[in-house]
């Protein structure tokens, strides 16, 4: 019985960290291409270890926020990525 309810439990906190998560807006080839211009630099100095793919290096961003340069911050502000 404990291990039903303990499989449960778990089985509700990922549906629920699932549910959280929003996927990123679908982006222009033009927005892609200025994201990449205006947060090469910042990429490369905050997110060098993040292996890419699957948002990881969006994620590294949003949680090095305080950190980015003016530019990478209102490019990806403009692309709907992070907040204002």
């Amino acid at each position: 019985m404990r291990l039903i309810i303990v499989a449960l439990s778990v089985s509700h906190l990922s549906m629920a960290t699932v549910a959280a998560q929003t996927p990123p807006p679908r982006l222009t080839a033009e927005q892609q291409a200025a994201l990449r211009a205006a947060c090469r630099a910042d990429g490369q100095a905050l997110c060098s270890g993040v292996t890419p793919g699957g948002g990881r290096i969006l994620e590294c961003m949003r949680s090095n926020q305080a950190k980015l340069s003016g530019a990478c911050s209102s490019a990806l502000q403009r692309a709907g990525l992070i907040a204002r």
